[in-house]
């Protein structure tokens, strides 16, 4: 089936696309295409008007189109997400589940996605987070990944 979205966004009725606009419910196109599991909308809303798209923005459920790519596991989406901008796709926001993205990473194992975050905002997640706990053995393997890593890195294994 064709994905008419991805055609949209990526020919000439996409330079009249509004990603910014916000929905009642505060949703942009980039968390409604993460939420509806549509990479190739999310990337494209990413690729082509960046901050445009808001990704910091958290809708009413404390979600963020982080969240939602990390929920959907759309490893893609949330690499760029995570590589563009930063603090601005609010990697710290507990959804209304009690969720952030790392603990949607460490639930569906998407294990790179879990360790990009913890190496770029590792300092920002809620050590108050509840669901923490669940997850904390998985978080505690990732921290030893990523410590190997430095270890190679300098030489010191």
């Amino acid at each position: 089936s064709r994905d008419w979205s991805s055609d949209v966004c990526s020919s000439d009725l996409g330079n009249k696309c509004k990603p910014e606009c916000i929905t009642n419910n505060n949703n942009t196109a980039l968390i409604w295409a993460c939420k509806n599991n549509l990479e190739n909308v999310a990337i494209l809303l990413i690729e082509k008007f960046g901050d445009k798209c808001n990704p910091q923005c958290i809708n009413k459920n404390n979600e963020t189109a982080l969240i939602w790519a990390c929920k959907n596991n759309l490893e893609n989406v949330a690499i760029l997400l995570i590589e563009n901008f930063g603090d601005n796709c609010k990697p710290d926001i507990i959804d209304y589940y009690g969720y952030t993205a790392l603990l949607y990473a460490c639930k569906n194992n998407l294990e790179n996605i879990a360790i990009l975050l913890i190496e770029k905002f590792g300092d920002k997640y809620n050590p108050n987070d509840v669901n923490k706990q669940k997850y904390m053995a998985q978080i505690s393997k990732y921290y030893k990944i990523i410590n190997r890593k430095k270890l190679k890195k300098y030489g010191k294994i």
